[in-house]
Parts: C-alpha cells; sequence; structure tokens
C-alpha cells in the first residue's frame, strides 16, 4: 500500500475511533488496531493522538466552509431565498455524509485544549458573522423579520447544528433535501417575513379558544 493511501486509512480509522470513544477515551492503539497497522506505521505518519484528531476537524471544518456561499442579492438567476436554501442543503450534505466526523465536531471538539478551543470557535464565528450579514441583507430587502440579528442567527445555527446531531446519531432519518426544506419552514414561521414562502399564516384566533362575550345589562 502506498504512504498516501495509508495515511488516509489511518486517518478514517481514526475518525471511526473518536466518533465512537470520543476524544479522551480513545487510544492510539484503538486506532492502529482498526487500521490493522504497526504503532509505528502511525507514528510514521502523525506526531501523536492531537495532531491525527486536529486534522480530521480541520479537513472537516474545511469542507463546511467550502459548502457556504455568501447569498448575492444582485443575482438575478437565483433568488436570496433559494440561495439560502442551498446554503442550507450544502452544510446538511456534508453533515449527514460523514456521521462520523459531524459527531466529533458537535460532541467531541470543544473542550480539548484552549489553543483548539479558539480554532473551532473561530469556524463558528465566521459562520455568525456571515449569517448575521445575510440576515441584514434580508430585512433591508423585507424578506427577513425586524429583530436582533446575532439572536436570529443563532435560532438558524442552532437548529441546524441540532438536526444533524439527531440525525447522525439515527433520531431523525429523513434526506439532506427533506430536511432542508424543513429548515426552511421553521425559518419562514420565526424568521422571514410570515407568509413569504407562500404558505399561509395561521390566524391566532386558530390556536385560542374563542372568547366569551359578556352579557350587557
Amino acid at each position: 500500500m502506498k504512504k498516501e493511501q495509508r495515511r488516509e486509512q489511518l486517518l478514517q480509522h481514526a475518525r471511526d475511533v473518536f466518533a465512537e470513544k470520543g476524544y479522551h477515551a480513545a487510544k492510539i492503539d484503538d486506532i492502529v488496531a482498526q487500521a490493522s497497522v504497526a504503532r509505528g506505521t502511525f507514528y510514521l505518519h502523525f506526531d501523536d493522538k492531537r495532531r491525527i484528531f486536529e486534522e480530521l476537524v480541520d479537513d472537516f471544518l474545511s469542507r463546511i466552509s467550502l459548502a457556504i456561499v455568501r447569498i448575492r442579492v444582485d443575482d438575478a438567476t437565483n433568488s436570496p431565498l433559494a440561495q439560502l436554501r442551498d446554503n442550507v442543503f450544502r452544510v446538511l450534505e456534508v453533515g449527514l455524509g460523514d456521521p462520523g466526523m459531524t459527531k466529533i465536531l458537535l460532541k467531541n471538539a470543544a473542550g480539548l485544549d484552549p489553543d483548539f478551543d479558539r480554532k473551532v470557535r473561530a469556524f463558528y464565528r465566521a459562520i455568525e458573522e456571515l449569517l448575521a450579514l445575510s440576515l441584514l441583507n434580508g430585512q433591508r430587502m423585507g424578506l427577513v423579520r425586524a429583530g436582533d440579528r446575532r439572536v436570529l442567527g443563532a435560532l438558524a445555527l442552532g437548529s441546524i447544528k441540532e438536526i444533524l446531531l439527531q440525525s447522525v446519531e439515527g433520531r431523525i432519518t429523513s434526506s439532506a433535501q427533506a430536511l432542508a426544506d424543513e429548515v426552511m419552514r421553521f425559518l419562514a414561521g420565526g424568521i422571514l417575513t410570515p407568509g413569504l414562502l407562500g404558505e399561509p399564516v395561521a390566524r391566532k384566533e386558530r390556536d385560542d379558544p374563542p372568547t366569551k362575550t359578556r352579557a350587557h345589562s
């Protein structure tokens, strides 16, 4: 087996071990046993457990970042809403396509050490800044309701993260396409201008019991 193939094999098996056991419980012996290689082979490619973990996370963060494209309000061929849905779909597709790394990022990547925490926080801050800018443009165009863009962005990002986590843990079994549609419906009800997607907005009277008319004397 070529050197690069062996290295990729170690990365794949390390991903599975970290996803199953978590970073702290996983051992290099677990990785080499899964990969069916000698311990010395591991050290030909990686200095230690942290280095292989960091490379896995860096690659995954890069793939997610590449899936998110800045929304262009001047694009005559693709509406801002369609671009937003495309972004949501691509992020979900990356996450569902690599469930091991999704588990690692959402459950194990935080709390490793200060340097690593700063890296993960910087990644999320970059996404939050992009969301805030997109929401600002949406508010100016009347596509997004008035409100604190940081709060609205946190709602959107939090919902996607939880959907991904529940999906890779088997509690949600929908496709990325179906999940993207559900996210857009959620945004339409909680963030976007009511009725924007063409769905009727439920009147308050439908949810509340009718009030009794007080008799006049």
